[in-house]
């Protein structure tokens, strides 16, 4: 495990930079600083990362890893060429990462009307993504100054649960104070009704965060770094990214947690997600892919092969349900007699 680390040598990327590497430092993993020559005329260039020609990368690649490494952290810098997002998650997917940092470049017209390079990181990245913005707090809380205020935004979908699954992961870092908000799309007219009914769809559904007992405790499947109060709110409206934006503002937290998959989710779709990860982003954003799960040691690997290979279940077992499988498992029995 890893953290991966993208930067262009800008003053946002040096602050990221520090928050990835105080947090690879905090968590006991290796810093991956990874820097992609994605100009006009970098296809030419891969494959020869030695070329002269990229001596002034090199230079101050090797400064920000000279930089970094003082805070204490394992860094590996490495200059590769060609597109920006195809780099970043084949390096997340070789070294097995557990989070990938970046930090926000400017765009044009083009590409903001497109998606820009972050949006296109986030939709081919196979790990969270950070989107580092005034970072500064994330490494105060890193380094025990403050607690981490977090905001994890859910919709109705089983998708949305891959942001709370993601909290695992700053297991250990630091104190937090969580406040998950589980938002639902207002339906038809507005009126008491709709209202009910919008909500009535997901009112069942459980998570570790609602209905605790006390506030600041904490059950034995939550992770330990929620020693702080955590609440849990339930937001119904038409526009849930001006919707989390605002509550985020309001709140004051210093990162957002959410769901990046948006074909799956009915709750944050392209157009969303290019609402909420827009300049003006208030604090930190993590983008948990829907698939995402921590890591964890199966338990049935431990086991002997032969009690794995008793719970599975016949092929004629289940042929036998209908009347063709009948006749098929009959058939394959004659024909052996």
């Amino acid at each position: 495990m890893s953290i991966v680390c993208d930067t262009d040598f800008s003053p946002a990327a040096q602050q990221a930079g520090r928050a990835a590497a105080s947090l690879a430092q905090r968590l006991g993993e290796e810093l991956h600083l990874v820097h992609v020559v994605d100009e006009l005329g970098s296809e030419f260039l891969i494959g020869h990362e030695d070329d002269p020609l990229l001596d002034p990368e090199r230079e101050m690649l090797g400064r920000q890893t000279d930089a970094l490494r003082q805070l204490g952290a394992r860094v590996e810098a490495r200059l590769v060429a060609g597109l920006r997002h195809v780099w970043l998650a084949e390096i997340a997917s070789a070294c097995r990462a557990r989070l990938m940092v970046i930090s926000r470049r400017p765009g044009n017209r083009i590409e903001r009307l497109f998606g820009d390079s972050v949006e296109k990181i986030l939709r081919s990245s196979p790990v969270p993504v950070l989107v580092a913005e005034d970072s500064d707090r994330l490494v105060d809380w890193l380094q025990g100054e403050r607690c981490l205020r977090v905001l994890v935004g859910l919709d109705p979908s089983d998708a949305s649960r891959s942001a709370l699954g993601w909290l695992t992961e700053l297991d250990g870092a630091g104190p937090l104070e969580a406040l998950v908000a589980t938002f639902h799309r207002e339906l038809g007219l507005v009126s008491f009704w709709t209202r009910f009914v919008s909500a009535a769809a997901t009112r069942g559904t459980t998570h570790p965060y609602r209905d605790r007992p006390a506030a600041g405790a904490r059950s034995p499947g939550e992770p330990r770094a929620l020693d702080g109060a955590t609440s849990h709110v339930e937001v119904i409206t038409r526009h849930p990214a001006a919707e989390l934006l605002r509550l985020a503002r309001r709140e004051k937290v210093d990162l957002l947690i959410l769901a990046r998959d948006p074909s799956q989710g009915r709750l944050w779709p392209a157009p969303v997600w290019r609402t909420i990860l827009r300049p003006s982003l208030p604090c930190s954003a993590v983008c948990v892919p829907a698939t995402y799960a921590p890591a964890k040691v199966s338990s049935s690997r431990s086991e002997p092969a032969a009690q794995r290979m008793r719970r599975r279940r016949p092929r004629a077992r289940w042929l036998a349900r209908s009347a063709r499988g009948e006749r098929r498992a009959h058939g394959g029995m004659q024909g052996r007699a």
